[in-house]
């Protein structure tokens, strides 16, 4: 059996950022990164000016969340502009003033499928990769338990996601590597999870091979249009694949470890992949078929390739040298049985390759 379905209105295209701002309501408030600022025009500021805002400095935890809550009284409008960590934000802020909560952190772990009724929700990614303005998931780091947790259903979903690739524009390259490799990973951990289907596989496919062709493009010409639409494209299509399946082990690995590594998310999903990839390869038949859909080369092979191409495996290499990075298989947790080659065994194992490469 297969159920999919998709309840935010998407407006795509150059331009369309400017449209709805121009038409923005008086009674919003904005949760936005400084750096998604960047791309606007001044007219766009100035109007951005005149609403309630809320900067979101890094990625957003229980805290941060609930500042913002203290301060802000219930609005028809949240908008969120930035990347991941600024859309999770907003999708926080609007669950928990619909719910008429004021700390998040009653909000977290379990399912929250009711919709909102109240709280209208926009989100405006300025980058390309977390998918964050279509998936039912916001992810926050909870300083208390020292992991990153999430609110998860449809009362996170937004009801209007608003995807204009110039805004993508003004990303450095190391941002657009890196996020567009969370892009791949979103695309191939769906696609291999345990609660794909054939509709995820076959967005995710497409949304890997835009990614191998086109993020060397955008990060070695960040004012390409067309390699930047594409890759606006593909994160919001692997943000649809997000909210019908699921994540695997890099992620719970990743979010495990995220505090720690004081490292972004798509850099330490970069250095989890080989390890994960290798486990895989004996436990997943979706992987050969994956292969074989891209012409039969090996996965693992494309996926450092493309690394060296944008930068992420020089980027690792340094960080090797500053960063400890031992880290112990118990601290892994979450939806961990959606992965195919899921064992605790394979936890360790890849665990003890990762601190022997990373941690000699």
């Amino acid at each position: 059996m297969m159920q999919f379905s998709l309840s935010t209105q998407i407006r795509f295209g150059a331009g369309e950022s400017r449209r709805f701002f121009d038409n923005l309501p008086a009674n919003s408030v904005l949760i936005y990164s400084k750096s998604a600022l960047d791309g606007l025009s001044s007219h766009e500021r100035l109007t951005l000016a005149a609403i309630d805002r809320h900067v979101v400095e890094g990625e957003p935890s229980v805290e941060a969340i609930n500042k913002i809550l203290a301060r802000v009284e219930t609005p028809v409008h949240v908008v969120g502009l930035g990347g991941g960590s600024a859309m999770d934000a907003a999708k926080a802020v609007a669950a928990c003033l619909e719910k008429k909560i004021r700390d998040c952190a009653a909000m977290l772990d379990g399912p929250q499928e009711d919709f909102r009724q109240r709280v209208h929700l926009t989100l405006l990614p300025t980058t390309s990769g977390t998918g964050s303005e279509l998936s039912r998931a916001a992810i926050l780091f909870d300083h208390l338990q020292g992991v990153k947790r999430g609110i998860r259903g449809n009362l996170v979903l937004a009801d209007l996601a608003v995807i204009d690739p110039l805004l993508t524009l003004t990303c450095s390259k190391k941002t657009t590597a890196e996020s567009g490799f969370d892009c791949l990973s979103h695309a191939t951990e769906t696609y291999l999870s345990k609660k794909s289907s054939a509709l995820v596989q076959s967005l995710a496919r497409s949304v890997i091979e835009i990614c191998f062709e086109w993020l060397p493009v955008s990060v070695s010409d960040p004012r390409h249009e067309v390699a930047r639409e594409k890759m606006a494209f593909a994160s919001s299509v692997a943000g649809f694949c997000l909210s019908q399946a699921s994540t695997c082990l890099p992620h719970r690995i990743q979010y495990a470890f995220s505090d720690k590594w004081e490292i972004s998310h798509g850099l330490g999903l970069a250095m989890i992949y080989p390890f994960w990839l290798r486990a895989l390869a004996v436990h997943s038949t979706n992987l050969v078929d994956l292969e074989k859909s891209l012409g039969g080369v090996c996965y693992l092979d494309l996926v450092e390739k493309l690394k060296v191409e944008i930068g992420l495996s020089q980027a690792i290499s340094s960080k090797i040298r500053t960063i400890d990075f031992r880290i112990s298989a118990e601290q892994v947790t979450g939806s961990l049985s959606d992965d195919p080659a899921y064992s605790p065994e394979v936890v360790e194992k890849i665990i003890d390759e990762m601190n022997m490469t990373y941690a000699p």
